[in-house]
């Protein structure tokens, strides 16, 4: 059994604390522990951060995956160095996003139409997907039932909206349509913090 807790840093950096304690409180029923962490570069040294990360880094029962999305300080360098396990996933081109798709929509059995295959491009590198959430999209467009070859206008009924959409846009399906699609506006407007009128 393992225990999983997720920290980002960024949006809560008093939660330096409450990592300490996930990491070295002992538990009968997890073997093994792991911590995802955000925005550990942003934190600085205070606290005694650095020693206590390079203490888990010798841990073979305490694994940190750290997700950021700039090369670290000089300072945090030794997360770059063996026994630490560094993978850099840089961001798909256009022409590399529409290769990942193809891949991923023929592994799935998707069959989609040429205008629906550039929705999901441009829809994917508006919102600045990584390959996870890109797989699970096409996973939920493969279960959703739609006549093969999936058109644009199929994944217009599944692709829930971005945030980089205008809120006039928006305020527009609020307005009209179906109660779905009002429904799924609202909440994007809700989660961008936008007043809906």
């Amino acid at each position: 059994n393992a225990a999983f807790k997720t920290f980002d840093f960024e949006e809560n950096p008093e939660s330096w604390p409450e990592f300490r304690s996930f990491a070295v409180q002992n538990s009968f029923f997890d073997e093994y522990k792991l911590g995802v962490l955000r925005g550990v570069f942003s934190l600085g040294d205070g606290k005694g951060i650095i020693d206590f990360l390079k203490k888990l880094a010798d841990s073979d029962r305490f694994f940190i995956y750290i997700v950021e999305e700039k090369k670290p300080a000089k300072k945090f360098e030794f997360l770059l160095e063996k026994p630490v396990q560094f993978q850099k996933f840089d961001v798909l081109t256009r022409k590399e996003l529409a290769a990942f798709i193809q891949i991923e929509a023929l592994r799935l059995n998707v069959s989609l139409e040429p205008g629906a295959e550039t929705q999901l491009v441009n829809y994917f590198a508006g919102t600045n997907s990584d390959s996870w959430q890109i797989v699970r999209e096409l996973e939920k467009i493969s279960l959703a039932g739609f006549p093969r070859p999936i058109s644009a206008d199929n994944l217009s009924n599944i692709l829930p909206p971005t945030f980089r959409e205008e809120v006039f846009v928006l305020t527009r399906r609020v307005a009209g349509g179906s109660l779905k699609f009002r429904l799924k506006a609202l909440e994007t407007l809700f989660c961008g913090r936008e007043e809906p009128a």
